[in-house]
């Protein structure tokens, strides 16, 4: 089969075996992927000789299955992200473990359902796991929440959550996209360029920091509430003062989606979610935002052509590789 490894100089193609399937897996056709920031964060920290193929948002069709697999069949369609520890889907097939995937009918598109899985679980492990915030139709009713940097791909979703769940949503943004930020359910926008307090007015439950944690750790202790929580999805660069936290008694949580894939702690529970998400979606509740779509297959050309676009402009949404006609 094919494949699109990564290096430090860049994406190429090449022809390996199909992967081998183990007792609990399944081998997925991959109809559809996305590309996203964590594929360009890890291809600059390769060293000279490692090659690897990335690929973290599957809709595909099952073709084969382990002897140990009891919930799905072949040819059944589905959606996952899967884990960093094995192949990506970056390439023709893939094999995944099936406790990490959902069944998925007709219903969606390739393109609608490739822009979910991993911001998906992203945001609903972060928002409701995390942050302890209810998983329940409107059953955080006068909570408030900002969200840092809720135009990029988590952003999009994790604020129509939000809203759908009852929180009043603060996002930031460039005005550029304050019109996407509306149309996901954000109450409030608010222009990154400038302070964050005065744009707000008020004081928040929660704060959700997608992007630059070291550059929005101290504006969120200040606009949390008193043992309110700090969640955030990037890790500190130059590293932060927990001491700040501890006179309002916040609390700082973190999310990395492949976390239970990587430890199988709960791993089961990313299926769940997967299809509680697909219900939203067909409930109208949440749709994926699509910022450009690239047919012609999973490709070396085309994955350094969305990388360019994602390395080189604020995307608001999800890029998505077709690896056959849109369904």
């Amino acid at each position: 089969m094919r494949a699109v490894f990564a290096s430090k100089d860049g994406f190429f193609n090449r022809s390996v075996a199909s992967p081998v399937i183990r007792s609990n897996d399944v081998k997925v056709t991959v109809d559809a992927t996305s590309i996203n920031p964590h594929d360009i964060k890890a291809m600059t920290q390769l060293s000279d000789n490692n090659e690897v193929v990335y690929g973290y948002d599957v809709v595909g069709h099952i073709s084969a299955i382990g002897n140990a697999v009891k919930h799905f069949n072949v040819g059944q369609r589905v959606i996952y992200s899967g884990t960093d520890k094995r192949q990506g889907s970056f390439a023709e097939e893939q094999v995944v473990d099936e406790k990490l995937i959902a069944k998925v009918d007709d219903h969606f598109s390739d393109i609608q359902l490739a822009g979910i899985p991993l911001v998906g679980l992203t945001a609903y492990e972060l928002l409701f796991e995390q942050m302890n915030f209810i998983a329940s139709k409107n059953a955080n009713t006068g909570k408030k929440l900002l969200v840092i940097n809720g135009a990029g791909g988590v952003g999009s979703i994790l604020t129509q959550l939000a809203h759908w769940s009852g929180l009043i949503v603060f996002a930031t943004a460039s005005p550029n996209h304050f019109q996407g930020l509306l149309r996901n359910k954000v109450d409030t926008v608010v222009d990154y360029h400038k302070a964050l307090r005065p744009q707000l007015n008020t004081f928040v439950d929660g704060t959700a920091i997608l992007s630059n944690l070291d550059d929005y750790f101290d504006a969120a202790v200040q606009l949390t509430l008193p043992h309110g929580i700090i969640g955030t999805t990037v890790s500190s660069k130059e590293g932060i003062q927990f001491s700040k936290l501890f006179e309002k008694s916040l609390t700082l949580a973190s999310e990395m989606v492949f976390t239970k894939a990587n430890t199988h702690f709960r791993d089961e529970t990313q299926g769940q979610i997967l299809k509680f998400l697909i219900n939203l979606m067909t409930l109208g509740e949440i749709k994926p935002v699509i910022s450009k779509v690239i047919s012609g297959g999973i490709t070396a050309k085309n994955l350094s052509h969305a990388a360019n676009i994602l390395s080189t402009s604020h995307a608001a949404g999800k890029i998505i590789i077709l690896n056959r006609p849109c369904k």
